[in-house]
């Protein structure tokens, strides 16, 4: 399916599903689902709407608080984003990805206050050791501090997590670069691309380790 294609599916499943909600204005999944996909499609103010009335549908459900948090963000309403992503920890403290959320939240424009991004990413590692997101997004936080002996070590925790996280492979890859871990780089690199061959940047990034090591 190519990318027009899918974006052509993606609007037929929320034209299906505003038609369904307004059938049915009680269905809080159903306006879950559309505010999800229209945040997908970046319609975001559109996203918002919904997801402000799935909230009210469903207000001590986390994935609807998380879902308004996120619409909240791409919105730019930063604050009113914290104080409801902060109520979904409060609700159920032991959810990981919603301390990857409000971790998220920290972590981007236009705040980008990676100790308290940290923070919450490792709130959200404790919850679950095994997920890979927030091991990966713990990494990026403790590399953009500095810290890049720990963020090696919170890569290869994701990794060990799921193997098949390509964007830690590749974020792993750009942090040994910056160590000048050169032949590790171009080893995971050599990964990434065996599954993501579209990728144009890795490729040329690998093609310049690869006559560094030779001395070209």
């Amino acid at each position: 399916m190519t990318q027009n294609e899918s974006q052509t599916d993606l609007q037929a499943q929320v034209e299906e599903l505003r038609q369904w909600f307004e059938s049915n204005p009680q269905d809080a999944s159903a306006v879950y689902k559309l505010a999800l996909l229209l945040l997908e499609l970046e319609e975001f103010d559109d996203a918002l709407e919904y997801a402000e009335q799935c909230a009210v549908l469903a207000p001590v459900d986390t994935n609807a608080l998380k879902l308004l948090g996120m619409a909240r963000d791409y919105n730019g309403l930063v604050s009113e984003a914290e104080k409801i992503l902060r109520r979904a920890v409060e609700i159920e403290p032991a959810d990981a990805d919603a301390w990857l959320c409000l971790g998220a939240h920290f972590f981007q424009n236009p705040l980008k206050d990676y100790k308290q991004a940290l923070e919450h990413f490792s709130k959200a590692c404790a919850m679950d050791t095994t997920n890979s997101q927030a091991q990966m997004c713990r990494a990026e936080a403790l590399e953009k501090l500095g810290r890049r002996s720990e963020a090696r070590s919170a890569y290869l925790l994701s990794l060990q997590a799921d193997h098949e996280n390509l964007t830690a492979v590749k974020e792993l890859a750009m942090l040994e670069i910056q160590e000048e871990n050169l032949e590790k780089a171009a080893d995971l690199l050599r990964v990434y691309l065996k599954e993501a061959p579209d990728d144009r940047d890795a490729r040329w990034t690998l093609e310049r380790i690869l006559k560094r090591i030779v001395g070209g």
